[in-house]
């Protein structure tokens, strides 16, 4: 990038001066955080907060001076380094993790200037972006994604996906161009200028345990273990997507992928048009693409064997991958995840066990687990919420254990243990983790995740607490059918009225009473059917008719014209009947007829 020699032009929206008041220290002071480490000016957050009252004043002049001369003191530009160890050899540097620690104050400098710019920037920023901001997330940038090649499937086409790893994108980020983005969103005046020396000048040095090394310069790179840094890092690559036309771009803060379901040859083509243009642009801004660490999966059967390249480097083809924590697999199967998180959750209760003796107390122990083991396991469990009887054992069987270690009892049984801890069982949370999460959607708590592109209501009135039920989709296979969109429609329809006119934490306090009700009197340990609550909320029954139909759309079409006493079954409530087709094969038609129980 070369840097502009002419003026730069006027950005049409600006914002180009800050001031902050007492009340506004005075409630960041009062805020700080205890347990952070210090700076390398050694000023602990624990006195800062203690005299926030008689400091507040001062601190305000000084802010406000800083802001106005755009002079930050350069102490405040001093990182100190502590690695930290990670796996391996200690031996190697790159078994370690740097974490970047700086001075209390300029933090707290850092989050009033973030606090007064984000209204300003964030409508500016990519809606491709899901990383680093407020209501968005990484759950709803895999659901998105995902749920482009579910599509993909359930039509009966392939899909590729590229998922793409920018090298050490947040240290070679320039400074010049990231200002002259700042100037373009609409930065300017003095907070230009201040944001300028915010960025020079500034330096670092490692210190392990009594040893120091000497400070080095920063000649690059947005601030490490700063409030800005992130944001920054956003803005210098919110222009990214703009660079791809025809594939689906996904960004969580320096993880990109793109997608692009293939129908015919050209569509690989098109996606590969994408991957250069995306390579000329890392190129025009200083960034680069680790050829590598980059992954190309195919979904679905193909059978292209083309392969997709950056620059002159071929992308690795591979069956499987970890994207954003998740290990997402070609045929879309979700075991290897749940195995390797159920390792993970096996170690972490190992691990509490060994440092918690037999007589603490078990609300301390229940804590402990919903902390480091529980949450860990439901972590975007929307994509992945199992529906195998191995994966749901695998899962209940983590639980089973930290009841009986909860307790310190293993004669009594599970439900009773689970009655004891007040714990639900894990499908049973697990679904109600699908139901809130789309309560947050409806509720409109995510900003680039509408949720009425994948779902929609058979009643227009979405804030009613009228029976409004989702509008089922039909699954052509089994990958589809249960994945978030498709099955959350029959748990949503299996529920009580929901009143989306309420606040969220009173439909969560509602919605947890009527899961704890009904686990109290359906769940049986030893049956796991009854790991749901779908399954036992409804009567269900098959019944084999013999028609001949030429498709499924004309069974559908027919079905409206058929009467309910030719089946017998006489439901309840005709206009409550949900009626799946499971099997066509020449004039032999499953179909499974079911409405739910009073609830």
């Amino acid at each position: 990038m070369v840097w502009p020699t002419r003026p730069l032009s006027t950005p049409t929206t600006q914002l180009h001066e800050i001031s902050f008041n007492s009340l506004e220290i005075y409630s960041e002071l009062s805020k700080l955080d205890t347990t952070k480490a210090m700076g390398p000016d050694n000023l602990h957050p624990h006195l800062l907060k203690l005299c926030a009252d008689k400091i507040y004043d001062p601190i305000t002049c000084l802010f406000n001076y800083i802001m106005n001369t755009q002079l930050i003191p350069q102490e405040w530009k001093i990182h100190k380094i502590i690695p930290v160890p990670k796996k391996g050899d200690l031996t190697l540097t790159k078994n370690y993790r740097p974490i970047s620690l700086l001075s209390i104050l300029s933090k707290v400098l850092e989050r009033l200037v973030y606090d007064k710019i984000i209204d300003f920037v964030k409508p500016k920023i990519s809606s491709s972006q899901f990383g680093f901001l407020k209501h968005r997330s990484s759950l709803t940038q895999l659901l998105s994604s995902y749920s482009q090649v579910v599509d993909a499937l359930n039509s009966g086409n392939s899909c590729n996906v590229v998922y793409l790893d920018l090298a050490k994108a947040f240290d070679k980020v320039p400074h010049k161009e990231l200002l002259f983005k700042l100037w373009m969103l609409g930065i300017t005046g003095n907070l230009w200028k201040w944001f300028q020396n915010y960025l020079v000048n500034r330096s670092h040095f490692v210190q392990f345990n009594a040893s120091r090394s000497d400070a080095l310069p920063v000649l690059s790179g947005v601030p490490q273990g700063s409030i800005l840094g992130p944001l920054l890092f956003i803005i210098y690559i919110n222009d990214m997507p703009n660079e791809i036309s025809l594939s689906s771009i996904y960004v969580f803060a320096d993880d990109t992928k793109l997608i692009k379901r293939q129908c015919t040859q050209d569509d690989l083509s098109i996606l590969q048009s994408d991957l250069n243009n995306l390579l000329n642009w890392c190129n025009k801004w200083s960034l680069a693409l680790n050829a590598s660490k980059c992954i190309h999966i195919k979904f679905g059967h193909c059978t292209s064997s083309s392969h997709l390249e950056l620059g002159e480097l071929p992308i690795k083809l591979q069956d499987s991958h970890k994207d954003l924590g998740i290990t997402v697999q070609s045929a879309l199967s979700w075991t290897p995840h749940i195995n390797t998180i159920c390792q993970k959750a096996y170690c972490s209760l190992g691990l509490i066990r060994r440092n918690t003796q037999v007589h603490h107390n078990r609300i301390t122990k229940r804590k402990l687990y919903i902390t480091l083991v529980r949450s860990n396991l439901t972590y975007c469990s929307q994509l992945w919420r199992p529906h195998l009887h191995k994966n749901i054992s695998k899962i209940e069987k983590i639980q089973r254990r930290a009841t009986k270690y909860i307790l310190n009892n293993s004669t009594l049984d599970y439900k009773s243990r689970l009655i004891n801890t007040h714990l639900l069982p894990m499908m049973y949370w697990l679904e109600l983790q699908d139901t809130l999460f789309l309560i947050k959607c409806f509720q409109n708590k995510y900003e680039n995740f509408d949720i009425t592109n994948y779902l929609s209501f058979s009643s227009t009135n979405t804030r009613s607490s009228s029976s409004s039920k989702l509008t089922y989709k039909f699954s052509r296979t089994n990958t589809t059918r249960h994945f978030y969109f498709s099955r959350i429609t029959k748990l949503w329809n299996s529920l009580p009225p929901i009143d989306l006119s309420l606040s969220f934490n009173s439909l969560k306090a509602k919605l947890y009473d009527h899961f704890w009700s009904h686990f109290l009197t359906n769940f049986n340990s030893t049956n796991i059917c009854s790991y749901h609550t779908i399954m036992s909320m409804h009567q269900t029954h098959v019944i084999f008719l013999f028609f001949c139909f030429q498709d499924v759309h004309t069974i559908g079409h027919n079905l409206q014209h058929v009467t309910w006493k030719k089946f017998i079954l006489i439901p309840p409530s005709p206009h409550t009947v949900t009626v799946t087709v499971t099997c066509c094969k020449a004039s032999i038609i499953i179909i499974i007829i079911s409405w739910p129980l009073s609830l």
